[in-house]
């Protein structure tokens, strides 16, 4: 069949004539055949082209060319005509239609019987429709042939509800898919089709993959669950097919995206959970109208805290940041995103170790409550550079409870970490000793609020293995992992400033607040599932044609297998479903400021075997 199209010359001479002048004379022909044919049926006898009355045909012929150019029926492309240009053309000849029968059916011509103008239309409609869809098959049949020659990735689509034939029709076109069906679990559309298009169980997908050869499956479907969605990338990964996710569908139509490269990675998609339901915060009393202050304003998530912050209507957001270019970055984005003009953001470049620098800052711009984000909080850059990371997280928190307690600043709430719980690292041990300061401070004033909000990783910060997987899979890899048996617990940024700031909501003081994250994910199951969304196969011994391998590191100083987010058991529920506060022990602050001159003294000297002993004279058990 291919061989013989390939040998039709009409098509050849379709090519080389101007090809709107070509669909006007082949159309006026059909009105001219369609005329004579119609003479033949009514008066069942042969008649010569000739023997045709002038009239109805100089009549035909110029309503035609009338109706062409009126609905530019001579401008559509045949080879991408669809269904709207089909109607187009069918209204077109409904018109030409009535207009010609009205002409010679409701009225009287010498030689002309009454129905040609009714079978005429009939004829002619039948055929120039018909022409229509003849052509653009045949140019179907071509293009599937070319494709066939061509590297094409065979695609499903997963999700036959709006979103999934919306999708369809983008991808019609596209050169670098072949489009084959869709997977859906509704047993209604199982075994139906749409736009001519086979509905698969996705229980059958195997016996579809090997038959159709299969190499991509297109999710389609914005509300699954993510546990639904898990489970499908599970089976694919088993399949060796990949998964890509559908963009917003805005950004498809309007051209944003190209679909041979949609590998774009949705945070959202890495948690085995669904997102906590961070419900927009309406009015946060301790924020409204209120001096906000922010310490680490520049990293990620003192810039989240910033963003939502800015939501709440402050009088104003004091942004305390060490590095220029954060802060220069953030202090822009809120100044071009700002609503209320009367909301000031005032940054600051500064340490927060740099005490007389930021006692101005309190005295000038009096904040009512401080979030302290700023810390050094990678684990092997701090183990490598001990002294500068205690200093920092230790005595730059402090310098700041110094300030809020001196200047009885109503709130200050720390973003503690889950390194903290029994730490094994510098870092850790570090963090520790800043919630044994704001615990044992909240013990010295009845005027200021003191609290502590733990949690795990944060999925996109500067301190998460999401940015460094990412950046291993656009080189082309190894992904590398330090154990294959490690596990975190993950949380999306806007998820954990959320809900830092509802627990400044509810904090009384003295509270170590611990967010829910779910339960742990193993970074060796982040790794796979980064890859796979971004498009790509994992390299191993089953699959030796991957794209991507996974090499294991072995674990570096001071890391764990496991984090804990608990010192202790059973924690207390609060009114926000996903904060619960924790009962820990604390060191009084007579006690506690002799340890913290201990380890001053320590670390002006540079002793790294007096700073292990004072560690666990606090409790804060770093083991070396």
């Amino acid at each position: 069949m291919e061989k013989f199209l390939k040998k039709v010359y009409f098509l050849k001479l379709y090519q080389l004539l101007p090809k709107r002048i070509f669909i006007i004379f082949f159309d006026l022909a059909i009105c001219f055949f369609t005329l004579w044919i119609a003479f033949f049926l009514r008066l069942d006898k042969f008649y010569y082209f000739n023997k045709i009355p002038i009239y109805p045909l100089v009549i035909s012929l110029t309503l035609l060319t009338v109706i062409i150019f009126s609905f530019q029926i001579h401008k559509s492309i045949n080879r991408h005509s669809g269904l709207e240009a089909f109607i187009e053309l069918s209204k077109a000849l409904v018109i030409y239609s009535i207009i010609f029968a009205s002409i010679f059916t409701l009225n009287t011509f010498e030689g002309v019987p009454r129905t040609i103008g009714i079978i005429q239309p009939i004829l002619m409609s039948f055929s120039i429709l018909s022409s229509r869809a003849i052509i653009r098959y045949i140019f179907l049949i071509f293009s599937n042939f070319e494709q066939r020659e061509k590297n094409i990735t065979n695609c499903l689509i997963y999700g036959a509800g709006r979103t999934g034939i919306q999708l369809a029709k983008i991808i019609k076109d596209d050169k670098t898919l072949n489009f084959i069906g869709f997977l859906d679990d509704n047993d209604k559309l199982v075994n139906t089709k749409i736009n001519n298009k086979f509905v698969y169980t996705p229980s059958k997908l195997e016996k579809i993959k090997l038959k159709q050869n299969i190499e991509l499956v297109i999710l389609a479907i914005p509300s699954i669950k993510v546990v639904k969605k898990t489970q499908i990338l599970s089976k694919l990964q088993k399949l060796n097919i990949t998964l890509r996710t559908l963009p917003n569908l805005n950004e498809l139509t309007s051209g944003k995206i190209d679909l041979s490269n949609l590998r774009d990675l949705n945070i959202n998609d890495l948690l085995e959970r669904d997102p906590v339901g961070t419900n927009k915060i309406v009015h946060a009393k301790n924020i409204y109208n209120k001096n906000v202050l922010v310490t680490g304003g520049g990293g990620s998530i003192g810039s989240e805290l910033c963003r939502q912050i800015l939501q709440l209507s402050p009088r104003s957001i004091i942004i305390v940041e060490i590095n220029e270019f954060f802060l220069y970055q953030i202090v822009q984005e809120l100044r071009e995103t700002i609503y209320d003009r009367t909301v000031k953001v005032i940054p600051k470049l500064v340490s927060i170790l740099n005490y007389n620098v930021l006692t101005k800052i309190f005295e000038t711009h009096k904040p009512d409550i401080i979030f302290h984000a700023a810390a050094y909080k990678h684990v092997s850059i701090v183990e490598d550079n001990p002294i500068v990371g205690l200093n920092n997280n230790v005595f730059g928190t402090l310098n700041i409870a110094n300030l809020a307690l001196k200047h009885k600043v109503n709130y200050l709430v720390l973003i503690s970490t889950d390194k903290a719980v029994r730490p094994t690292n510098i870092m850790g041990a570090s963090k520790r000793l800043s919630e044994l300061i704001i615990q044992a401070f909240q013990t010295r004033t009845k005027s200021s609020t003191f609290s502590i909000v733990r949690f795990g990783n944060v999925l996109g910060s500067s301190g998460s293995v999401v940015p460094k997987f990412f950046k291993q899979i656009q080189t082309g890899g190894p992904i590398t992992i330090t154990d294959k048996r490690v596990t975190r617990f993950f949380m999306t940024i806007h998820e954990a400033v959320n809900l830092v700031i509802k627990s400044s909501i509810i904090s009384k003081g003295g509270e170590v607040f611990v967010l829910d994250m779910g339960d742990p994910i193993k970074i060796l199951d982040l790794a796979k599932k980064m890859a796979l969304l971004s498009g790509k196969t994992i390299k191993n011994n089953y699959n030796r044609n991957g794209d991507i391998e996974i090499k294991i590191t072995g674990l570096l100083a001071g890391e764990k297998l496991y984090e804990e987010l608990l010192i202790g058991n059973n924690p207390i529920k609060t009114q926000e479903k996903k904060i619960l506060m924790a009962e820990e022990n604390f060191l009084e602050w007579k006690k506690l400021k002799k340890y913290l001159k201990e380890l001053e003294i320590s670390l002006r000297e540079n002793n790294i075997k007096k700073i292990k002993k004072i560690f666990i004279k606090t409790g804060t058990f770093y083991n070396s």
